[in-house]
């Protein structure tokens, strides 16, 4: 109980965003915890790249960092952890949460083998703390970031005297004006899909490791393991191929979720971006190397 005389009884903190009151020992406790977390990354333990399953461990920005790759298969220590990274990059991107049993389901078709992870998550590694996360679901369409700008961009007059050099400077003062103007405009969607395999549904980097290609890495990781279990288990998987060979009682089955055969990923072209935010539609521009035409699917 407490009386309001008109102080701060809640306070939001503007670094990790968690709203607790400054008068609880306990709240202020809490938020010390999950201030360091959120800014200094999430310890993970000394164990947990040692203990990972085979080829689901990759090479990071320098010789020492590790991707881990943790789904529905792994142990539930180890998925544990990934929930609660999870929890921290939904909390501080202020994304809907997804259910927990979503999380760790599996897109089956009904025969036993025939099953694949409905979503998969990737910790970045480095020492004993994960510093960036990415969340990846099995998507089957998308639709293209259209350039809403083009209708009233004039078109720019050729010079033809100007020297190779100025002409570069222009050229590359042009690319940053339209990064500069497209980041100022919604989003908008053309109205019709076409087929995409990944699904980017969360991506997060602790602030304090931010500008360092640690998100970028986690991309191109999460393409590259795709590739290796599609290459693994064969092309376009069938019955007489299987992908896993069992699903644990502690894994759920989502019926609902038919499953598609593995296949590679021919390029950036089949992934997409789930409603990103500003810093992650800035990514997105960077990742696929162009400012328009580039996936978003709705999760």
């Amino acid at each position: 109980m407490q009386i309001n005389l008109g102080q701060e009884v809640q306070r939001k903190c503007k670094v990790c965003g968690m709203e607790y009151v400054t008068s609880s020992a306990e709240d202020r406790e809490l938020h010390d915890k999950y201030h360091k977390q959120t800014v200094e990354g999430y310890d993970v333990g000394r164990d947990f790249v040692q203990k990972a399953r085979e080829r689901t461990v990759f090479g990071g920005i320098n010789g020492e960092d590790r991707v881990c790759m943790v789904d529905c298969f792994d142990k539930p220590a180890r998925r544990r952890k990934a929930q609660a990274v999870l929890e921290i990059v939904q909390r501080d991107l202020g994304a809907v949460p997804i259910p927990e049993n979503e999380i760790w389901s599996v897109t089956s078709g009904g025969a036993v083998g025939l099953s694949e992870p409905r979503y998969t998550t990737y910790l970045y590694i480095r020492g004993t703390k994960c510093v960036g996360f990415l969340l990846t679901e099995s998507i089957t369409a998308a639709r293209r970031v259209l350039d809403t700008a083009q209708k009233t961009r004039q078109t720019e007059p050729s010079i033809t005297t100007a020297s190779a050099l100025s002409s570069l400077r222009a050229r590359k003062q042009a690319a940053e004006d339209a990064a500069r103007e497209v980041a100022t405009r919604p989003i908008e969607l053309s109205d019709t899909s076409y087929p995409a395999k990944m699904g980017i549904s969360r991506i997060w980097t602790s602030p304090h490791h931010r500008h360092q290609n640690i998100a970028s890495t986690l991309l191109d990781t999460a393409v590259l393991h795709h590739n290796q279990r599609a290459a693994h288990y064969g092309e376009g998987g069938t019955a007489q191929t299987p992908r896993l060979d069992h699903t644990p009682p502690s894994v759920t089955a989502v019926s609902d979720r038919p499953l598609e055969p593995l296949q590679r990923l021919v390029g950036k072209e089949d992934v997409a971006f789930s409603a990103p935010t500003g810093a992650g539609a800035r990514l997105a521009r960077k990742w696929f190397g162009v400012l328009y035409g580039w996936g978003v699917y709705v999760d």
